[in-house]
């Protein structure tokens, strides 16, 4: 096997390592959150009484409802995905689903700050601390723990473009907020406010579920058995770059139900 195919066949093992057992990156991304977040250098365990406040309804603001409703759908989504279409488990898919709503706020926050020192630096006095940034960017690390399950289609294609496009319009026209008048004064601030979040929630979901139902598209398609193929044996169909390929004392199996990979 040349130097190229073996690199190939450990990225795949890893790739689907990390897609069988999610653990493996939510470990490590867990414990970067916690030091960021929670150790008394951070912001201390008041953190977490934060996020029970918030999601109790004792702490909101206008915009908050929506972020609420886009990570509870998020999670959902993800989650009923996840049951229906992966062999991950109760617990994993839980696990995956419950990091999901994480990122998308983490991206949104980290430019709506950075934009807002510089647009209008007299209403964001204290915001874009550095880390403050570095405890969003920890929301981020943290919502990838389902990277293993990444397909990247055009419909997450869609979701990106919006969020960049998006984004820059809303620079382009002053980046009005919505603090500073009602919906009928603002309209345009509403609306990028609460569209590019869900565009951002999208952003990490939808590669997700599409990695979800690609193991069943394929299995529907005809692409692959729906059950497992021995490599290497009599009439095994060798398996495409993005299937996945696990060790074993004899062979490798590769399972219809796994997606990954790009389209």
């Amino acid at each position: 096997m040349s130097t190229h195919g073996k690199l190939e066949t450990r990225l795949r093992l890893v790739w689907t390592a990390f897609r069988r057992r999610p653990e493996l990156l939510f470990a490590p991304f867990a414990a970067l959150w916690l030091l960021v977040n929670v150790a008394p250098w951070g912001f201390g365990p008041d953190y977490l009484y934060s996020f029970y406040l918030a999601f109790t309804g004792q702490k909101s603001d206008i915009i908050f409802p929506y972020t609420y409703a886009f990570a509870v759908t998020s999670f959902v989504g993800i989650f009923l995905a996840g049951l229906r279409w992966s062999r991950l488990g109760l617990g994993r898919t839980f696990l995956v689903a419950g990091t999901v709503p994480f990122a998308g706020p983490g991206v949104f926050e980290i430019i709506f700050q950075e934009a807002g020192a510089r647009f209008h630096p007299g209403l964001f006095i204290g915001y874009a601390q550095p880390y403050v940034m570095l405890s969003y960017g920890t929301w981020v690390v943290l919502g990838l723990t389902g990277l293993g399950w990444w397909r990247l289609t055009w419909r997450w294609g869609v979701s990106l473009a919006y969020t960049v496009g998006g984004f820059l319009i809303w620079f382009a026209i002053g980046f009005p907020l919505v603090s500073t008048g009602s919906f009928a004064q603002v309209p345009w601030a509403y609306f990028f406010n609460i569209s590019l979040k869900a565009s951002c929630f999208l952003v990490f979901a939808v590669p997700i579920a599409d990695g979800m139902f690609g193991g069943q598209r394929a299995e529907q398609n005809g692409q692959l058995s729906a059950s497992a193929l021995t490599v290497g044996s009599p009439g095994a169909v060798p398996p495409r770059i993005e299937d996945p390929v696990l060790p074993g004392p004899h062979a490798a199996t590769i399972d219809a139900r796994d997606g990954g990979g790009i389209d």
